[in-house]
């Protein structure tokens, strides 16, 4: 490998290493609170604490470190095709093997742990827009654009359902099944009562047979074909992560002030985004239409900007803080999935069952306990190992055998 290759993949391992870590101060909500608590500060009562961290997360993290590691996710596709050209082998069946072993990861993970996986949509995802892997910059960007319109389009349709059987519930004169239906939909994005809380937590106290029994039950194919909105994202990003790598953008000298006006205009869009649910008093439809919906646009420009800003980092850092991070980036995976084993052990009933107890202050140490120790192991680690232990599994499941784990 070149000395340009090397740094390459250094800077690309810093930069996942930083989403991954990341991505947990999203998570944890997940791991510890309510579903509405995701949308809703207020979700378990009114507190100013929880509404600042909810909105520098939303504003800062939430959906931007996704966004960034499906970026790399799509510079990774175009990495391994054209290791696999190198080798003379055929890099569509290698790709396949790697989405099919991801696939099976992805969903031991989505129905027997956390339902907020995002491995099967990389999976599914990363299938499609390998078709799209000879396109030149151009056009593999203006499908970027065309998914993040679609994506827009199907969250878009989702809040006018939303607002439509709100409506209906509310109508004088509404029958029970209307109202039965927006109370189902107002306790997950916005308000829940005091028995759904109950119902949640009781759910997340059950033994973990009897959680994965009911997680098949109530989700359905959900794991694989659910959320077509958040695949069209995830799409968007991999296409348009794919376009910077081709078109050499990461290691342009403008790429920095390319972040800097994406950031610019991104976060001022995000700030007014977060005022209109402060303002709305987080009322359920309005929320999610800023989530879901509305945030997008500049949700994709503050993912450029991370990618941008923090490529100009990795490329320069040297200090013992930065190795950890791209070693933390390389065993990305195995944080990725250690973190939800480590967490719905803390939160979960066949743990310790703290579910529903630790407000969102306690939550952020938790998340720098989380941090110090993926800093901490991932360079210990693979100062024996060849990669990280979930890597080492995912390759080993393509290459359908046991491939060297330990450096000689």
């Amino acid at each position: 490998m070149t000395r340009e290759g090397g740094e390459r993949l250094a800077t690309l391992d810093a930069l996942r290493g930083v989403a991954v870590m990341g991505i947990l101060l999203m998570n944890i909500v997940g791991f510890a609170l309510p579903d509405a608590a995701y949308l809703n500060p207020d979700a378990l009562g009114p507190s100013p604490v929880d509404r600042i961290i909810w909105t520098a997360q939303f504003v800062l993290v939430d959906g931007k470190m996704r966004g960034l590691f499906a970026l790399l996710f799509g510079i990774g596709i175009l990495l391994a095709a054209d290791a696999a050209d190198r080798r003379g082998a055929d890099p569509a069946v290698g790709h396949l093997r790697r989405m099919a072993a991801l696939l099976l990861l992805g969903l031991l993970h989505f129905y027997g742990f956390w339902t907020g996986d995002i491995l099967t949509d990389y999976a599914v995802v990363g299938l499609l827009v390998f078709l799209l892997r000879p396109a030149p910059p151009l056009i593999l960007m203006m499908a970027a654009i065309a998914m993040f319109a679609g994506a827009l389009m199907t969250e878009a349709a989702f809040i006018a359902d939303l607002a439509q059987i709100r409506n209906a519930a509310l109508r004088p004169g509404a029958d029970a099944d209307a109202r039965a239906l927006w109370t189902l939909y107002n306790s997950w994005i916005g308000w829940p009562t005091p028995a759904d809380r109950a119902g949640e937590v009781a759910m997340h106290m059950l033994g973990w047979s009897d959680a994965f029994a009911a997680r098949i039950r109530d989700y359905g194919a959900s794991g694989l074909f659910g959320d077509a909105g958040a695949k069209l994202e995830v799409a968007g990003f991999m296409l348009m992560g794919m376009a910077i790598h081709k078109a050499g953008l990461l290691s342009h000298p403008q790429a920095a002030r390319w972040g800097t006006i994406a950031a610019a205009v991104g976060l001022p869009a995000t700030l007014i985004l977060a005022w209109i649910c402060w303002h709305r008093g987080f009322d359920p439809v309005d929320t999610a239409a800023v989530v879901f919906a509305w945030s997008i646009a500049p949700r994709v420009l503050l993912t450029l900007a991370w990618l941008f800003l923090l490529a100009g980092w990795a490329a320069r850092a040297l200090d013992p803080v930065s190795a950890r991070v791209r070693a933390a980036g390389r065993m990305a995976l195995s944080n990725y999935l250690g973190a939800t084993l480590v967490f719905t052990a803390l939160f979960d009933g066949w743990g310790l069952g703290l579910y529903g107890l630790l407000g969102r202050p306690v939550l952020l140490l938790l998340v720098l306990v989380a941090w110090t120790v993926m800093l901490w192991w991932s360079p210990a680690w693979l100062s024996r190992f060849r990669l990280g232990p979930i890597e080492w599994l995912w390759r080993s499941m393509a290459a359908m055998q046991l491939l060297p784990l330990t450096r000689k």
